[in-house]
């Protein structure tokens, strides 16, 4: 799995924890925010492409729910994004 933008977390992190001035703090918070929003974005679209994988390997609705710990409505919506309906 590559993600790419983890490499830039623990700087920002970093720079988060040693700022002092509220303006700062709270620039650097969303700069935090929006790697964090774009890696969720990458992860997601990973777990998705898994989640459909595994149905298409033959496992039902229910059986990708119990391997993922998804609930079985969220498996439903993933597969069915895939197929674009």
């Amino acid at each position: 799995m590559t993600v790419a933008g983890t490499e830039q977390l623990a700087p920002l992190l970093a720079d988060l924890d040693r700022l002092e001035e509220p303006a700062e703090i709270a620039a650097q918070a969303i700069r935090v925010l929006e790697v964090m929003r774009e890696l969720e974005r990458q992860v997601c679209a990973v777990r998705d492409e898994a989640v459909v994988g595994l149905h298409r390997s033959g496992l039902s609705l229910q059986g990708v729910a119990d391997v993922t710990g998804l609930s079985r409505g969220r498996v439903h919506q993933i597969v069915q994004r895939e197929r674009g309906t």
